[in-house]
């Protein structure tokens, strides 16, 4: 088809060629004596335009028979990659969302939990710091100046406080000995007083003990003030539980074990505190219970 109107421009083209080099004939005007030339005919030019066929490119084997269901399958296949890529990015954004939410909850349950240990660590080194420590140092201090007046004592089971009962031997003692009994029995009180104040912050099964070392702080300092009279065989059963210092032994470990695993994990789930297990080899001798009223 372009080539039919190219031709067709070159062919009117050269028409508007011819048409204008053509020359009008004038006519020549005879004049007397001359000789009368006759100028030459022009002959038209005749132009027939012949219609062609339209040109046609023909590659000899046709459209090929899939190119017929381009029209069906291309849309079934646009939307089918469509609908996938919706779903992947609905699928990305979702596992995004999800992860983001695990990782807000994480960081938000291990505030809390270091919060928790934070709080647990802090009531543990409470109950060491204003009841285990302080006791302990006390009491070994005492024990330390009980057994050195003990070591100068020649006689078999002694206990100071049935021997506080015995004038003639408070009155042998020397000055530095009588001085170490008053100390004794001053820090005995002060012991006693501990126990009272600061008793909430103990196990319960460490109470028994502290109540029985607690009668023994009070007896003790009254038999110094010389108020309890002249018979010791009553208050025999008064004497210190020597059991209560290995107790009280065995809590500080467990109470620094369950702060060293909270250090080590603050901002974890911590395991369950192990219960204070005390082994029938430290139990408290029978107290005479008259009505039932004693937990040991």
């Amino acid at each position: 088809m372009n080539r039919i109107v190219a031709f067709l421009v070159l062919t009117f083209s050269l028409c508007q060629g011819v048409a204008g080099n053509a020359q009008p004939s004038t006519p020549v005007q005879a004049t007397p004596g001359s000789q009368i030339l006759s100028q030459p005919a022009v002959t038209p030019i005749t132009i027939k335009l012949e219609p062609i066929s339209p040109l046609r490119l023909d590659s000899g084997n046709g459209a090929p028979w899939w190119s017929y269901f381009v029209p069906i399958v291309g849309p079934i296949v646009s939307g089918a990659l469509a609908f996938i890529g919706v779903w992947l990015g609905l699928g990305i954004a979702s596992k995004n969302t999800t992860s983001t939410t695990e990782a807000a909850q994480k960081n938000n349950d291990a505030a809390i939990w270091q919060k928790a240990n934070e709080t647990e660590l802090k009531n543990l080194q409470e109950k060491l710091n204003e009841f285990y420590i302080p006791f302990q140092l006390l009491s070994d201090a005492n024990h330390l100046l009980a057994q050195d007046l003990r070591s100068r004592q020649k006689m078999e089971n002694y206990r100071l406080l049935i021997q506080l009962f015995d004038n003639d031997w408070r009155d042998g003692l020397t000055p530095g000995d009588r001085k170490l009994v008053e100390i004794i029995c001053k820090n005995a009180e002060e012991l006693r007083a501990l126990i009272a104040s600061k008793s909430g912050l103990v196990d319960e099964k460490i109470l028994p003990y502290l109540s029985r070392v607690s009668v023994h702080f009070r007896m003790l300092y009254l038999a110094y003030k010389s108020k309890l009279g002249e018979d010791s065989e009553r208050f025999k059963e008064y004497i210190y539980p020597r059991e209560l210092d290995k107790v009280l032994a065995l809590e500080v470990v467990r109470l620094r074990g369950r702060m060293e695993s909270l250090r080590l994990n603050p901002s974890g789930r911590p395991g369950s505190f192990e219960a204070l297990i005390i082994p029938p080899s430290l139990e408290l001798p029978k107290w005479s219970d008259t009505d039932g009223r004693l937990l040991v």
